[in-house]
């Protein structure tokens, strides 16, 4: 949606990053996210999308008039609506707007946000896992977001203005080196139907643990089992996990070709991918084989700030395009 031209100091935009666990908010304008509003809400808290957009603004009331915005939501988007994903939800772009007082508010995919915040994250916001040659970048980055669910975005850079490529990678068919892997680790092959999503998502690392030890747990838990050595399965799950990434990951350089870097983000990258695993999600990436010299050359990051995509719904509210 085209937004209509604003005066830049009085711009005020309203942001929403909507993923399948959590809703966040903020108001932002062109210098920045606007210290003191930035807000979440777990979602099984709210029956709609409505419901806890008009909380937030209840809440939060706009500083001054919203003269724009952007949602992004952790599922496809067609024209001004999407249905997220992984929740009974459906996000009208066009009724968003009406409720916030605004001329109009642009719909984008969250990877897609987390995509467009990779032109102007902070040091402080990325753990940088390998810095590769940014020498030799071609514009693109990606994101692989791991969390609710698995999905990536491509950022590229062309005549002075950045497009996003979106997709929805994580229904995909597993790839077969991931597939010989769980079939090594538990003598059984996963079934024909087994995506992505599947393995790499939060319920999926939750259901590799499961594999592993017969024991049902969260995923949060786990990972502190994990990182506190106190459950032995917890270690071994987590391991499989950034092992399954770590294969995955060339198979993703190579279909983007993300020469600027891929960018790793989500609760559960977060959570398992630290700066403790360096050698085990790089090894993939160094290995001789097709293309060698383009994978060896690609910087790994992490992106660690929960508010990374309301960055990139800033950066999309601002864009006339």
């Amino acid at each position: 949606m085209r937004q209509r031209h604003t005066n830049v100091s009085s711009a005020c935009y309203l942001l929403a990053d909507i993923g399948g666990t959590n809703a966040r908010f903020a108001y932002g304008d062109h210098a920045g996210l606007l210290a003191d509003t930035q807000r979440n809400f777990p979602n099984k808290d709210f029956a709609q999308f409505g419901d806890v957009l008009q909380t937030y603004l209840n809440e939060y009331p706009p500083p001054r008039e919203v003269t724009g915005g952007c949602i992004a939501v952790a599922g496809p988007v067609a024209g001004t609506a999407a249905e997220l994903t992984n929740r009974n939800w459906v996000i009208d772009a066009k009724d968003a707007a009406r409720v916030a007082g605004a001329p109009g508010l642009r719909l984008i995919n969250d990877l897609s946000a987390l995509a467009r915040s990779t032109a102007c994250l902070a040091p402080d916001q990325v753990s940088q896992i390998r810095r590769g040659n940014t020498g030799a970048g071609n514009g693109q980055t990606v994101v692989l977001g791991l969390g609710t669910g698995v999905n990536c975005a491509t950022r590229i850079r062309m005549a002075g203005r950045d497009g996003v490529v979106a997709a929805e990678i994580g229904h995909t068919p597993l790839p077969r080196d991931m597939a010989e892997l769980l079939t090594e680790t538990f003598d059984t092959a996963p079934d024909a139907d087994t995506t992505v999503e599947h393995v790499l998502s939060g319920r999926g690392f939750e259901r590799l643990y499961h594999q592993l030890s017969g024991k049902a747990c969260s995923g949060v838990a786990i990972a502190n089992r994990a990182e506190t050595g106190s459950d032995p399965q917890a270690g071994k799950a987590r391991d499989l996990y950034r092992k399954l990434v770590a294969i995955y990951l060339p198979a993703l350089a190579l279909h983007f070709m993300p020469k600027d870097g891929i960018y790793l983000a989500g609760s559960v990258a977060r959570s398992l991918l630290g700066g403790s695993c360096v050698n085990e999600l790089t090894a993939p990436l160094d290995r001789s084989g097709p293309m060698q010299h383009v994978l060896q050359d690609i910087p790994l990051g992490l992106i660690v700030d929960d508010a990374a995509a309301l960055s990139g719904c800033l950066e999309t509210a601002k864009d006339p395009a």
